[in-house]
């Protein structure tokens, strides 16, 4: 931890540093900050709990930007130091790091605060900033703001999608085998987060489009843990929400550039847009973010809202254990009849819910959907259990050679815990049906029935794949 952080702009504006343009003449030098960081580092002791304080030249400045020929603008307003980019870009190849005086300013800082304190705490780097975020200040590029309205209205729908493609490639394609085809879809989604940042600010691929994010977030809702703040205090004790928007440190507060997906912590129906990051808990001076202990499955409730496109990506992942089973029979087809077959496969659930939705109400459809949540989370476990307990072990004789040792697990115990991991699912959803169609007596029995139902015939397909 850095307690220098705290103080981010006010020493320069004590010295007399004004706003607008900031020239390296105009720094005052090293010596004239020492007192400032007495004050500070004299508010506590050097260990807080299990963490050291390190001193640090003042964060304020973005040091890596000015070194490489940035300018420096001076905000009071926002009380920091923002970069600008230069009138003519610098050949980098050419930048004097032994004259650079930017460097040489940063060096006799760390070196002025080793001297001064060096006996107590210890002396460290400040905060350095990553080649794309100085590449983007020597070009003056800011990314677009999240486009406003309902995204999820036609992103969710997309993503179930492209991962009902994912899918079908797996299996038409053997992805699972096929080592390039599998650094291509890697490639892929790591083309989509960057395409994604590049069109707008924060992670908007993340949130709305990643087919791996997606799944993420509608098994999180299972989850028994969630970062969320106190609205009360949020709304009577803070004016700056840096947790959501970013901003310098304040308080115990750190300097932070606000939640990757752009959802305040106090603002969260459910899992779904939380990566537990923990950015919120850092930025927040007044202690509201908590982590908390919570029943499982308490996102899932009778009443809720969930995107448009998100019951599709549940029944697209109950498709996908289907599918996988149909793959000897896809085998020995034409290649151009596999195809229709594979989606065939991936759709099946996908007609036994519109079966399902003739006979019931939207609304009990969707709260029977979710009820089996569960159930598709603990089939996808067992379905993919035998790559942790069989294939995993042999990765040191695999890849160095038969004299390392290697482990897996036996068949027996491997079925053992499949049928656990379905069998716990399915004792889940029972639950959670419960819950979720409280007061309807007979669809609750057909639900219940239907869990038990689709949880043998999963554990059958579980076995035959």
């Amino acid at each position: 931890e850095s307690r220098e952080g705290t103080f981010f702009l006010q020493p320069f504006l004590d010295l007399g540093i004004k706003a607008g343009p900031l020239l390296l003449a105009d720094v005052p030098e090293p010596e004239a900050f020492i007192e400032t960081y007495f004050r500070r580092m004299l508010r506590g002791a050097a260990l807080d709990g299990d963490l050291y304080w390190v001193l640090k030249p003042p964060r304020a400045l973005p040091w890596m930007e000015a070194i490489i020929g940035c300018g420096v603008h001076v905000s009071t307003t926002s009380l920091s130091m923002t970069a600008t980019p230069p009138d003519v870009v610098p050949d980098l190849d050419r930048l004097d790091l032994a004259t650079n005086g930017w460097l040489r300013l940063m060096t006799a800082f760390t070196r002025n605060l080793a001297q001064h304190f060096g006996d107590e705490y210890p002396a460290g780097h400040t905060l350095l900033r990553g080649p794309s975020d100085m590449l983007a200040a020597l070009l003056g590029w800011q990314p677009p703001r999240w486009p406003r309205g309902n995204s999820d209205s036609w992103a969710s729908p997309l993503m179930a999608a492209g991962f009902a493609a994912i899918l079908l490639w797996e299996e038409l394609a053997h992805l699972e085998t096929t080592a390039w085809l599998s650094s291509c879809l890697l490639l892929l989604i790591t083309a989509g987060a960057v395409l994604g940042s590049l069109r707008f600010e924060k992670r908007f691929w993340c949130r709305y489009l990643c087919p791996v994010g997606g799944m993420n977030g509608l098994f999180a809702k299972l989850s028994i843990l969630e970062l969320r703040a106190q609205a009360g205090t949020c709304s009577g004790s803070c004016s700056s929400y840096a947790c959501f928007k970013g901003g310098p440190a304040e308080g115990e507060g750190l300097a932070s550039a606000g939640c990757p997906l752009g959802t305040h912590p106090a603002h969260l129906s459910d899992n779904r847009n939380c990566v537990l990051c923990f950015t919120c808990a850092q930025a927040c001076p007044h202690r509201s973010v908590q982590l908390s202990l919570r029943p499982p499955a308490a996102d899932l409730q009778r009443e809720m809202t969930v995107p448009e496109g998100e019951p599709a990506l549940l029944l697209v992942l109950a498709g996908g254990v289907c599918l996988h089973h149909w793959q000897p029979a896809l085998e020995a087809l034409p290649p151009l009849a596999r195809f229709p077959l594979a989606a065939l496969a991936l759709g099946l659930p996908s007609l036994l819910a519109l079966a399902l939705g003739r006979l019931v109400s939207p609304e009990q459809w969707r709260q029977t959907l979710y009820g089996l949540l569960p159930l598709v989370w603990g089939v996808l476990l067992a379905r993919h259990l035998p790559l942790a307990m069989a294939e995993a072990g042999q990765l040191l004789p695999v890849t160095l050679g038969p004299a390392w040792p290697g482990w897996s697990a036996d068949p027996h115990v491997l079925a053992f815990c499949q049928s656990t991991a379905v069998f716990t699912g399915v004792g889940a959803s029972l639950l959670l049906l419960r819950r979720m169609l409280l007061g309807e007596g007979r669809l609750l029995w057909w639900g219940s029935g239907l869990a038990l139902l689709l949880g043998a015939g999963g554990r059958w397909l579980v076995a035959l794949g």
